[in-house]
């Protein structure tokens, strides 16, 4: 509520970015926000920029939880969506509700066109992936120019999704803000004198952590508690032995004398690919170095294919979600004399024969966690940084595992519908435990939701950024997870300085941040204080192969000690700055709690998850005979397709289990008040209560039944009130319908109390069988008190007009806006509400009293 709040506060376009914590909820969130304008009026059209892996799950978030049908544009649609248009309109233009590919509408043929036709709201996910580059990433400087287009139209509505909006580069976090402001990128509203621009970009900028919204208007919303592990592993003496002879040559290579800047920085990061590559996995590094050794040498300095800027800053050392590939083109630019490739063959060759048995200590300890997990039945997701390593992993751990183990590897190069395909095959159906593994790349790291049915993480390779650990465990570790505890394990080298700097300067300062703050820091990846730090390290490792303890230089020691000083200096000042923007963009201020009351009716007019749950329970089983079991705790219902009419049948396919309370159990399928299935289960009750054919009906508009839980004849009316409302700043007229219950009680006509009526419709401990005569007797009975009624259900329509204004008013105080929105009048300032009168009476029921087996 807080981001819709906030959207709707804005006096002209809609400029929000919404940062909240992973797994908090920001697609509901942005998605509210697209509803309100829709139902307002407000907009037409609405786009979803998400990549390209994600657009089923966008799709599938709009049908299941807004009932809203968009449309998928990327290139394997585009044919069939261009044959359904009739006349010479673009499908920008065409179709309402759009979810894109942001890599498919980012070239040059199809973004002019785009930004020219673009729907009213664009909400754009991931956004950080939009920033504008330090580098020569030439992907990301697509994206970054058609999110700044947008932006640039100041009609253009824009809501910006992502849970990383601060990599820890300051002008890539800046250029974010600039898509809500100008004023925001260049402007100095970090400083304190500049309170103005700070209150105004707190506006339009939404961070809220878990614990910010744990407990809200005195709802608690479940999260699990996460469990983490850490898991050192040495190397085998031959494995040890290889890498000890790669890290010499690397270090070589790193302290080549001569060569620019650029040129000594291009080595170290050569360097680092080499080790990086070997001590991933055996099937990576022999890969890597196989190529190597086959390809001819290309020279750095002459090769007009690599700039300066690529040099400074390598676009394949970035860590994008679908940067999986190993970086033989890094290694391709370092020049190897005749014995060096013999040398590269004679690596590769040891690392073939390291894949079996169990020389591999990294993949043994893996696959003793992954057995100890599959035993208390945890099923995990095991993160690799290469495809060549998830192939190999996700092999080896079938060998181990065995056929009764689901294990599945997914990479980037499956597509990106074949990779959701073969995530949701490995879910359970019908309820079965099904054990699983999944081994993947980080092409799975962001925004994919895993946690209806993994529980578990395991780095297999660390990453070397906080954010991207996290982004990892969010998979699993978010709303919606059913299990009370997450389990994360990190696999680190004892004897690997890489994983030692990683792990102790960088992971274990971010964890006591984390603990202190209660978020994890941003962290360029590619910083040069933590580059020069691994660097320093892997020179001393290098030197102490070469010489004994007793003989090693201090200031290499030295030089290695400082640098770690630095990293842990820098990491401090990212804590006091992550400190002072949160205090920036907090939203303590939003109250929401003065529109809880409206928020609780809206809960009771649309039908609360028990309400729902009741409803379809008790059509099945009294219109169609479905002797169903239901678990009242957990509103679940298990359902059989044979036994439903044809028209439900499509949506439940054999067997099935019916969650209605997110988030849903394992095994079970999600009916929420908007699913297609509950409309349908609607209107079935419907035409059978107007059959005019049966004589006798299960679902009817009037009924007279006897009640042992009255004392006196009690009768309650549904009834539908229609409000018109005349908009004056919008200039229109819209039609509000809501469904009232009125009870009366004996002969003075007493109005019931809702508790009172409810209680009795729920439950009216109906007993035997009236004759027919005597139900048309008080059916009519009933008719002629009701035209008697009528003037005081007239006075009840005015009283629901008027209190439409009244929530109206509460709401737009919530927005800080001005009182006295409007009457029922016609001098109402903003808006005019008029109730259309005489109410409908949909439905009359009335129970007379009867003692228990009187008849």
């Amino acid at each position: 509520m807080v981001p819709l709040i906030m959207a709707l506060k804005q006096q002209d376009a809609i400029r929000l970015l919404i940062a909240d914590d992973v797994g908090v909820g920001k697609t509901v969130e942005a998605l509210l926000i697209a509803k309100e304008l829709i139902e307002r009026r407000e907009i037409k059209r609405f786009a979803i920029l998400c990549p390209p892996h994600l657009c089923d799950q966008w799709h599938t978030e709009l049908k299941e939880k807004f009932n809203i049908d968009a449309v998928i544009m990327r290139t394997t649609t585009q044919a069939s969506l261009d044959r359904k248009i009739q006349g010479d309109r673009s499908v920008f233009e065409y179709y309402p509700y759009q979810v894109i590919s942001i890599d498919y509408i980012k070239s040059d043929q199809r973004y002019s066109v785009f930004t020219s036709q673009a729907p009213e709201l664009v909400i754009v996910d991931e956004v950080h992936t939009c920033a504008k580059p330090q580098g020569s990433h030439h992907g990301q400087q697509l994206r970054h120019r058609l999110v700044r287009t947008l932006a640039q139209n100041p009609k253009q509505h824009l809501v910006l999704m992502t849970a990383t909006p601060h990599s820890g580069k300051e002008d890539e976090f800046r250029s974010l803000l600039g898509l809500l402001k100008p004023a925001f990128e260049t402007g100095e509203w970090e400083s304190e004198d500049k309170k103005n621009l700070r209150a105004e970009l707190a506006e339009h900028f939404v961070q809220r952590r878990r614990g910010d919204i744990k407990v809200w208007l005195d709802e608690t919303t479940p999260f699990p508690t996460r469990v983490s592990k850490d898991i050192p592993y040495k190397l085998s003496a031959e494995y040890q032995a290889l890498y000890d002879e790669v890290l010499l040559f690397a270090s070589a290579l790193m302290a080549a004398p001569g060569g620019s800047e650029n040129q000594k920085r291009f080595r170290y990061w050569s360097a680092l690919a080499l080790l990086r590559g070997i001590i991933s996995s055996p099937a990576a590094g022999a890969t890597m170095l196989e190529n190597r050794a086959g390809s001819a040498n290309k020279n750095a300095e002459a090769d007009d294919s690599i700039s300066a800027e690529e040099l400074e800053n390598p676009h394949y050392e970035r860590l994008e979600a679908s940067d999986d590939e190993l970086p033989t083109p890094v290694l391709e630019q370092i020049e190897l004399k005749t014995g060096q490739k013999e040398s590269f063959a004679r690596f590769g060759k040891i690392l073939r024969g390291l894949q079996e048995g169990n020389k591999d200590a990294k993949a043994f300890y893996c696959a003793l966690q992954i057995k100890d997990w599959i035993a208390k039945e945890i099923s995990p997701v095991v993160f690799c940084r290469y495809i060549e390593t998830a192939k190999y992993l996700a092999d080896k751990l079938q060998k181990e595992l065995g056929n009764k183990v689901l294990v599945e590897c997914i990479t980037s190069e499956d597509p990106d519908e074949v990779r959701r395909e073969r995530v949701q095959a490995m879910a359970p159906i019908d309820g079965q435990i099904k054990r699983r593994v999944l081994v993947a790349t980080d092409c799975l790291s962001e925004g994919i939701n895993l946690q209806h049915i993994f529980d578990a993480v395991l780095h297999y390779d660390l990453p070397w950024n906080p954010n991207r650990l996290e982004q990892r465990e969010g998979r699993v570790d978010r709303f919606g997870q059913l299990k009370p505890n997450v389990y994360t394990c990190l696999l680190f080298g004892q004897d690997n300085p890489m994983d030692q700097i990683v792990l102790k300067v960088l992971y274990n300062k971010a964890k006591v941040i984390r603990t202190n703050i209660g978020v994890s820091i941003p962290f360029p990846e590619d910083s040069k204080v933590f580059l020069d730090t691994i660097f320093k390290a892997l020179l001393a490792e290098a030197e102490k192969k070469r010489k004994p303890v007793d003989q090693m230089e201090l200031f290499g020691l030295d030089e290695m000690v400082r640098s770690e000083q630095a990293l842990g200096i820098l990491m401090n000042e990212r804590e006091k700055k992550e400190i002072s923007l949160r205090t920036i963009f907090a939203q303590r201020s939003i109250k929401a709690q003065e529109i809880e009351k409206d928020l609780g009716r809206t809960d009771e007019a649309v039908g609360r998850p028990e309400t729902v749950c009741r409803f379809v329970h008790t059509a099945l089983k009294e219109l169609y005979g479905v002797n169903i079991p239901l678990d009242d705790k957990k509103l679940i219902i298990n359902v059989n397709a044979t036994q439903v009419p044809d028209t439900l049948r499509k949506w439940l396919p054999g067997k099935t289990s019916l969650a209605f309370k997110a988030p849903t159990p394992e095994g079970t399928v999600y009916w929420g008040r908007n699913n297609d299935a509950v409309e349908a289960l609607c209107q079935l009750v419907l035409s059978e209560s107007l059959n005019p054919d049966r004589e006798y009906k299960n679902a009817s508009r009037a009924s007279v039944s006897a009640s042992t839980v009255i004392s006196e004849r009690c009768a309650i009316y549904v009834l539908r009130a229609r409000h018109v409302i005349e908009d004056k700043r919008a200039g229109g007229h819209l039609v509000a319908e809501e469904i009232l219950v009125r009870g009366y009680k004996g002969t003075s006509r007493q109005i019931m109390s809702v508790e009172e009526t409810e209680t009795l419709m729920n439950d009216p401990k109906i007993v035997g069988d009236i004759p027919l005569e005597t139900q048309k007797r008080q059916l009519e009975r009933e008719l002629v008190l009701l035209e008697q009624t009528r003037t005081a259900l007239d006075v009840l329509a005015h009283e629901r007009a008027n209190e439409l204004i009244r929530e109206h008013e509460r709401y737009y105080r919530a927005l800080g806006e001005v009182q006295g929105l409007g009457t029922v009048t016609k001098n109402a300032r903003f808006r005019v509400v008029e109730p259309v009168i005489p109410l409908d009476v949909l439905g009359m029921y009335i129970f007379v009293p009867v003692s228990e087996g009187s008849l």
